[in-house]
């Protein structure tokens, strides 16, 4: 094994040490020549990547014995063994046929991406933080990955004199424990490396840098362009640019290179400003030309694709892709189609000094932003994904945010929970990372949401980061550059990497949103549909047989459910459950348990059924106008693929600019009750809404006559899917355009009709769901209307639902509104502090409320109802009656909204 590796598990020790250390011992190992250091690989690899051009049979080589290694030796590619018979003539077509792997798949099985057929003396184990955001632990190659990567450099020094003779001018991310309280730098003779401090560039320690530079004098800079730039600025507003001016190379490293850095390195330094791009996992590498911006990737390193969001190969110059690369050489765990999470726009011709070189013409996908310590010191937070923690191994994701200088809140996504221990543990390693400037809380979460490229930020700063700069100027002011107009294929191709990046991240998270729940109900959807009368009645008759044998079989009703929460509720475990509360239309709200998981899979296999009949495929772009508050008017989910818009704040000063959003976001969906559908068009304006691209209609949850919904689509050629169902997730029926009636789907639950007066029948359903609260004969308080209507549909029909009618109210402004969103949602406290509540309007701009509290209220938490209903119904004057009870209609159903207006109520 070569002394390089063996010596790597001390690296950190090494640099951790006093300088008198590095001195002595790095001076010592600094004299031993990089071939025997780095062992025979080494001069193998340096004399290959020296050569040009590159030889493309050896590439071709390098490629079979990847894929060999992948396909005979590790797990997540043994189902795929039989294409090694190709490997012999077309590794590169073999490649293609396999799957694209992300760090979310190595990190959840590991062993799987190992190669069993290499021994665990073969391995190297390493660290991954970096700017995706997604923490990960891997294997190189003992004696080949790291001899490989360190000839590599050198060959790019040779070649284009990033190296050689002089000090090199380290900024990178290293922390110098003397900094703040001593010197800013060290130094680390094997590399000839002058550290400085990352951490405290601003303006109280230039002078001790300015020493720094002054007693070394570099000769050669690699540094992160986000820690380069402050110094350099910082030195031109203080006239001394000639500390650096003997540098004779500049590279740039582990950040996205922004154009007005690079101009501002161009014209600081009179040498060569090059931008590398490569990964700690050392699956790829390329490097910009000093004369020639674009990044050329050596073919001989790894082997380099751009795919677009379908996973297809980027062909035409100009298009968008992401950067997926495969791995030469580390056969220990070969990485293959492994994708970067980065983004790129595809280049045309090489450089003629780069022949055989795939080009890029920008990489987009490092970042470069910094925190803020409570003493002001910017830490770029390159540094701190630097920090590599070995603690975050078991997070999927990571990501920093900051409001306040010296605190941070440190997002993750874990495996399986953080202890207080490892937290603490996390929390010390930022505290040093930062020389103790900044206090991490860790904080851990399902999800972190996505940017609007469709990619994670490592940091989302609320600061100012200006304000705290070494030198607070104008980039572009200060160095006199030229702004640039973006063209019109410039903007094309942003909106075509956004979107196409959004994709491709998001497609393993919202497959794991389905689930196998979902898959479940899609497959006994389709085969329920061809049930025969006798196979449905025995499916449901085997569910329906434990719950009576268990709980009777009795109707139950709201009440009942609210006065014994707990006599139906199953295998209720933190975590596997969740407490929720519906209201609903009964205006009875009570809780119950539902499973945390199955239950809102189970719900989108329906949904997304019902939904198909317009055209809806899953996680097609909805815009939702239904139930949803919120302090912004429109609002983005990206992992959804869905826009809100919030009825309590849409009114008609911002129903422009929503409209004029809805119009540049694409085809969508309509998400809506059919009360707040109406209401939005008259809001927004008839001919404004046919201007939407709207591609169909989703309504739910309130009447909507046959009538009625085909007058719509009639005026406004856009088809509706329409459904009954209930928060219980007990009973889910679709609206059927041939007989104008709702069948009710056999395998989502079990739905019978009790006579009620008027020729009306209860819907008593009962719930297949074995985890949470068993809702079993339960009176949904709906009635329904029964006739015997024929229809080529299997499932059991009625002809309408009576209630859930459409209400409007008149706000202060005159405008009619759907009732429904300001109601429908509120599932919180407020419903644990009231028995029942009631609405009314006699008057425009004003409602009445009537609530019964429960006795355990306090005056307090009264006030607290009081206020968070006013915040909901802001568009109107609230007058509040408190009452011990509210009276049930003739039928024995609780109405939350009466209306006293004429002309505001729509039926038909």
């Amino acid at each position: 094994m070569p002394v390089d590796d063996r010596l790597h598990g001390f690296a950190a020790r090494y640099v951790a040490s006093p300088q008198w250390v590095k001195t002595l011992a790095g001076g010592a190992y600094s004299l031993v020549p990089p071939a025997m250091r780095h062992g025979p690989a080494y001069g193998r690899f340096k004399r290959l990547f020296i050569a040009d051009p590159p030889d493309p049979v050896y590439i071709a080589d390098r490629m079979r014995e990847t894929l060999r290694a992948a396909l005979t030796g590790v797990p997540a590619f043994a189902a795929h063994k039989h294409l090694l018979d190709g490997l012999h003539t077309t590794p590169f077509d073999v490649l293609h046929q396999l799957p694209l792997t992300a760090k979310e798949d190595i990190k959840r099985g590991l062993d799987d991406y190992l190669n069993h057929r290499h021994d665990a003396s073969s391995r190297l184990r390493m660290f991954t933080g970096g700017s995706t955001a997604i923490p990960m632990t891997f294997y190189v190659h003992r004696g080949i990955s790291r001899a490989k990567e360190w000839a590599a450099f050198h060959a790019m020094g040779d070649r284009f004199g990033t190296e050689g003779q002089g000090v090199v001018l380290a900024l990178r991310g290293r922390t110098v424990s003397t900094a703040g309280s001593g010197r800013v730098w060290m130094y680390e003779p094997i590399k000839r490396h002058l550290i400085l401090s990352s951490d405290h560039l601003e303006p109280k320690y230039m002078p001790e840098y300015v020493n720094a530079l002054r007693r070394w004098r570099p000769r050669h800079i690699h540094a992160f362009p986000s820690a380069l730039f402050p110094l350099i600025v910082w030195l031109r507003e203080h006239n001394q640019q000639a500390l650096l001016s003997q540098v004779s190379s500049v590279v740039l490293t582990s950040e996205s290179v922004f154009e007005h850095h690079m101009r501002a390195f161009q014209t600081f330094f009179d040498c060569p400003v090059l931008a590398t791009y490569g990964h700690t996992e050392r699956v790829l590498l390329a490097n910009t030309l000093p004369d020639d911006p674009r990044y050329h990737f050596w073919p001989h390193y790894g082997h380099l694709e751009l795919i677009d969001n379908d996973g297809h190969a980027v062909t035409q110059p100009g298009e968008v892709g992401e950067i997926v690369g495969t791995s030469f050489d580390n056969l220990v765990m070969p990485f293959v189609r492994y994708r970067t999470g980065d983004y790129a726009v595809l280049g045309s011709q090489p450089n003629p000094i780069a022949q055989g070189f795939p080009v890029l013409e920008r990489i987009d996908g490092r970042l470069q932003e910094f925190v803020v310590c409570r003493d002001h010191r910017l830490v770029t937070v390159t540094t701190l994904g630097a920090a590599h923690f070995e603690q975050l191994d078991q997070c999927l994701r990571i990501q920093y945010e900051q409001s306040v200088p010296g605190e941070l809140v440190l997002r993750v996504v874990a495996l399986r929970p953080l202890d207080d221990a490892v937290q603490r543990e996390i929390e010390a390693a930022v505290r040093i990372k930062t020389q103790g400037g900044c206090e991490v809380h860790v904080e851990q979460v399902d999800q972190i949401p996505l940017t609007e490229r469709g990619k994670q930020r490592l940091l989302l700063q609320h600061l100012d980061v200006s304000r705290y700069m070494g030198a607070a100027i104008d980039d572009a002011a200060r160095y006199s550059l030229p702004g640039s107009k973006a063209t019109a294929t410039v903007v094309a191709t942003e909106i075509q990497r956004q979107r196409g990046a959004l994709m491709t991240s998001l497609a393993a998270l919202r497959s794991t949103i389905l689930g196998p729940a979902y898959f479940d109900h899609r497959r006994l959807i389709k085969e329920s549909k061809s049930w025969s009368h006798e196979q449905t009645s025995l499916y449901q008759s085997r569910k329906l047989a434990p719950l009576f044998a268990r709980y009777g079989s009795e109707v139950r009703n709201k009440e009942h459910y609210r006065e014994h929460p707990g006599c139906y509720t199953a295998f209720a475990l933190p975590g596997l459950t969740k407490r929720v509360t519906t209201g609903g239309t009964t205006a009875t709200p009570f809780s119950f348990v539902r499973d945390t998981f199955s239950c809102r899979q189970k719900e989108r296999a329906y949904i997304f059924d019902i939904w198909s009949e317009v055209g809806y495929e899953p996680f097609d772009t909805r815009v939702v106008y239904r139930g949803n508050m919120s302090d912004r008017v429109i609002s983005r989910n990206w992992l959804e693929n869905s826009w809100t818009v919030s009825a309590g704040r849409l009114d008609r000063e911002s129903v422009g600019r929503v409209v004029a959003c809805l119009r540049e976001i694409g085809p969508f969906f309509l998400h809506v009750y059919p009360s707040s559908l109406f209401s939005l068009i008259e809001l927004i304006g008839r001919e404004a809404f046919k201007s939407l691209p709207v591609r169909g209609v989703l309504a739910g949850s309130e009447a909507f006559p046959a009538a009625q919904m085909r007058a719509f689509e009639a005026e406004y050629a856009l088809p509706v899917a329409y459904w009954y169902g209930h928060s219980e997730y007990a009973t889910l029926a679709r609206y059927c355009r041939v007989c104008e009636g709702f069948h009710f789907y056999p395998t989502y639950g079990h739905t019978e009709f009790v006579k009620a007066p008027d020729g009306l029948n209860h819907i008593v359903a009962t719930s297949f769901n074995r985890v949470g609260t068993r809702f079993v004969r339960y009176d949904t308080g709906d009635l329904a209307q029964i006739s015997n209507k024929a229809c080529h549909h299997p499932f059991a029909r009625i002809d309408s639902i009576a209630g859930r009618v459409q209400e409007y109210f008149l706000d202060r402004e005159g405008v009619q509104r759907a009732f429904g969103p300001f109601l429908f949602g509120i599932h919180n406290q407020f419903w644990d502090l009231i028995s029942s509540v009631q609405f009314f309007q006699r008057r425009p701009g004003a409602i009445g409320v009537r609530l019964a509290f429960k006795p355990s209220a306090s005056s307090a938490q009264r006030t607290w109802v009081h206020d968070f209903l006013s915040d909901r119904f802001a568009l109107v004057d609230l007058e509040f009656i408190h009452v011990d009870t509210i009276a049930p209609t003739a039928a024995g159903k609780h109405r939350y909204y009466v209306n006293e207006l004429a002309g505001t109520t729509r039926t038909a």
